[in-house]
């Protein structure tokens, strides 16, 4: 049985709007306690003034532009990802949504939680992705926030005000040797792309680098270049398959199916709208990491993507990944 405790680190500290924020100090590196997961709260005090219109690419999710958490060894656990982007992959992590107030054009104050996991549950031993904070002698959280164009198409006088909690999941004292982790998780995403134009996402490959999921989003009217941009719908990918130097680790998948089989899988709720998952763990029924697929001495990397009859404008596709990569300075 693992001893664990919740400590709040931040506390409803004010984060800047329309740019980054940035915390040092209060993440406690270097006291040698393992992370299983950290939960962050965002509050968004919005006055609505003159402004009108409320966006509907789920706004209380694409105004938080970037969450990046980093080691001072530069290991980057949640490397500059929407918030769109961490809360889809806690909802599939968790088997639920976590919360979510949808904003209205509405004076209110409007709430988001978002876990970060880095220790897995599903593996045989948890830990091995755990973050050991004794090996730092700093943690890093920076967070972008929008603005109130994120939230409505008139602005007019309205205003937005941000804050966010940070409550750390960790063991109650340093981590054992049998609890040290083997390798490190990152939550990265390649650019997104416009299905019109460009039918391919290349992942990001080489030594040291595994892949344990893939995250796949489709959106209509957002922006090249921007992960996760857009009103989530179902009506632009037909089929994904994945594509390596070898063979096809991934054969060609309908998506809708794709989306069916997730919902199944995990226990969800409902199939979330214009997502989908691509999942290397599930082949191993004793839950080793070593299951993740090995991007090492690979040439390319590349999800091919269909599009399907009718997609809307600017059919925008973005892809999260979760990796497992080498602990820096760790011995090999």
């Amino acid at each position: 049985m693992r001893r664990s405790e919740l400590v709040t680190l931040l506390k409803g500290s004010v984060l800047n709007g329309g740019g980054p924020t940035t915390f040092v100090d209060e993440l406690e590196g270097g006291g040698g306690q393992g992370w299983y997961r950290a939960w962050l709260r965002f509050e968004l005090d919005f006055v609505l003034g003159t402004g009108s219109g409320a966006k509907t690419d789920e706004p209380e999710l694409s105004i938080i532009k970037g969450i990046t958490l980093r080691s001072d060894k530069n290991e980057y656990f949640v490397n500059a990802q929407s918030g769109r982007a961490m809360y889809d992959w806690a909802r599939r992590k968790m088997g639920r949504a976590p919360r979510k107030d949808a904003f209205a054009a509405a004076t209110a104050k409007y709430y988001t939680t978002i876990p970060l996991l880095f220790a897995d549950d599903e593996l045989a031993r948890a830990e091995d992705t755990i973050i050991d904070t004794g090996r730092y002698e700093s943690m890093t959280l920076q967070v972008v926030m929008g603005g109130v164009s994120d939230l409505l198409t008139t602005v007019g006088t309205s205003t937005v005000a941000f804050k966010v909690w940070l409550v750390a999941e960790r063991t109650t004292g340093r981590l054992i040797e049998s609890q040290l982790p083997i390798r490190y998780v990152s939550y990265d995403s390649s650019p997104s792309i416009d299905l019109t134009a460009q039918t391919v996402v290349k992942l990001d490959r080489g030594d040291g680098i595994r892949i344990k999921r893939l995250l796949i989003y489709s959106g209509s009217g957002g922006s090249v270049g921007v992960p996760f941009s857009g009103v989530p719908v179902n009506t632009i990918i037909e089929t994904v398959e994945m594509e390596d130097t070898i063979a096809f680790p991934v054969r060609e998948q309908v998506f809708d199916l794709l989306q069916d089989k997730n919902s199944a899988e995990y226990a969800l709720e409902t199939a979330p709208v214009g997502r989908g998952y691509l999942d290397f763990m599930l082949v191993d029924e004793n839950g080793s990491l070593f299951s993740s697929y090995d991007t090492a001495k690979q040439a390319k990397v590349d999800l091919n993507f269909t599009i399907k009859a009718g997609a809307p404008a600017n059919p925008i596709v973005s892809v999260g990944v979760e990796q497992i990569r080498e602990l820096v300075g760790a011995a090999a």
